[in-house]
């Protein structure tokens, strides 16, 4: 049994122990029935489906032993009225499909014949199996997920024998991180504050280009990154998220001409019933308060720097209605940013 060179199945029958004489003219029949069923399953070929539908040809020649020469006149010839004769046959070549697979994926799905037992591979191994549903859909839980650019090949086995495969590219999953948010930057600020999407993730700030800070998104989802430099007012900062993979859509922000360090409010202030002195400031360089009381110049009190509101204890400090009390904003290093706002001190 063999192949010809136009793909047609060569069956070979050897005839049984017996001495033959072949002369000139001599006619005889040789009767040959052949299981068809039987014939696949012991030699696992298929029969394929005759061409453009027509019909199967059964075609005989008497050959001589071993080399096969024909050595008759006439080559016998018989047709069978039908297109197809192995149901396998159709079922073999129906490969499943499969839908496109990314990186993030755990569940691989596709088409295939109802009933058909799914096998799902990737790098030889098998990482699923399933069956395909009698809608013709598959959904086939794999393990473990596979990494981009992988080969994945699907092939179903509708009981006559494992199809061709389906084969497609494990794809990268773009995540969809949305941009920072980032409040306002001021001239002189060295620090970029806001708030990110996933915690872990990276925030990158760059100017022109060039990288001038990084850090992290805390579990609450906000970030503060220190800047290698202060950045000049009206300059043009990038803020985006990333996960090491994808990238968010750019924040950009502008940063703001620099707050007058300046004392805005002082709340009026009684002598006699008061204990605090309170008010509100601007200036991103303010980080401390002092007061002065008729000339005499009191420790200073820290701040938190851009809160905007003061409250200074001076119960300690012997204010009296005829007092003379001012406030002064000072820097870290204890410089003076302001000369001194007046309060008015009541009764």
């Amino acid at each position: 049994m063999g192949v010809d060179n136009d793909g047609n199945t060569i069956v070979r029958f050897t005839n049984p122990p017996a001495t033959w004489g072949i002369a000139n003219g001599l006619h005889f029949n040789v009767n040959i029935a052949l299981d068809l069923g039987d014939f696949v399953t012991q030699t696992g070929i298929r029969i394929a489906d005759a061409v453009n539908g027509t019909h199967y040809s059964f075609n005989g020649a008497v050959v001589t032993d071993h080399d096969y020469t024909n050595i008759a006149d006439d080559n016998t010839a018989t047709s069978l009225n039908t297109h197809a004769l192995d149901p396998g046959y159709d079922l073999l070549q129906q490969v499943p499909t499969i839908e496109d697979v990314y990186d993030t994926d755990t569940t691989i799905s596709g088409t295939g014949v109802p009933g058909a037992t799914i096998e799902i591979k990737a790098g030889g191994k098998v990482i699923g199996t399933g069956t395909v549903g009698t809608n013709g859909i598959y959904h086939v839980t794999i393990s473990p997920k596979q990494n981009e650019n992988v080969t994945i090949e699907v092939r179903q086995n509708t009981g006559v024998g494992m199809s061709a495969a389906a084969t497609t590219t494990v794809k990268h999953k773009v995540s969809e991180i949305p941009a920072p948010k980032v409040n306002t930057i001021h001239e002189g600020d060295t620090v970029v504050t806001g708030t990110g999407h996933t915690p872990g993730n990276t925030i990158i700030t760059d100017s022109s280009g060039q990288e001038i800070g990084r850090g992290s998104v805390d579990s609450a989802g906000k970030y503060s990154i220190t800047l290698t430099s202060s950045q000049p007012a009206y300059s043009i900062l990038n803020v985006v998220e990333t996960d090491g993979k994808d990238t968010s859509p750019i924040t950009q922000v502008v940063v703001q001409a620099p707050i007058p360090n300046a004392i805005t409010h002082i709340d009026n202030f009684s002598a006699s019933q008061d204990q605090y002195i309170t008010g509100t400031y601007t200036g991103s360089k303010v980080a401390k308060i002092g007061l002065t009381v008729d000339n005499a110049k009191k420790p200073l009190i820290k701040i938190t720097p851009g809160n905007g509101n003061f409250s200074i204890f001076t119960s300690t400090y012997g204010i009296t209605a005829s007092s003379t009390v001012l406030v002064t904003l000072y820097d870290a290093n204890d410089v003076a940013l302001t000369s001194g706002n007046s309060v008015s001190v009541l009764p």
